[in-house]
């Protein structure tokens, strides 16, 4: 996966199909070059700034870059590579579940 490609589905998380109705299912060419011009450390700033920020719709990409060019916030993010996954292994699936409760 690409770094653009990447940015782009955290974007996708954090507002859901909203962002990809508004902007497409692939970054275009401009949001693409503008991922590849910022840092790793700015981009985990402009999501972290972005989820602060309490946004009702999906940034633009001029939102997005002055995000990243924030400072990062110092306190009320977690960066979801530090949440550990303690799912137990072999625990059903929500789709299991619900055909197995007839939901």
């Amino acid at each position: 996966m690409t770094r653009p490609n990447k940015v782009w589905s955290q974007l996708g998380e954090m507002f859901g199909k909203a962002f990809y109705r508004e902007h497409g299912e692939e970054p275009a060419n401009l949001w693409n070059q503008a991922v590849w011009a910022l840092t790793d450390k700015q981009i985990v700033g402009g999501l972290a700034n972005l989820a602060n920020e309490g946004l009702t719709f999906p940034p633009t990409l001029s939102q997005f870059v002055a995000a990243c060019k924030k400072p990062a916030p110092r306190k009320g993010w977690v960066k979801s590579t530090m949440i550990e996954d303690k799912r137990a292994i072999g625990r059903m699936s929500r789709l299991e579940w619900m055909e197995l409760n007839d939901e």
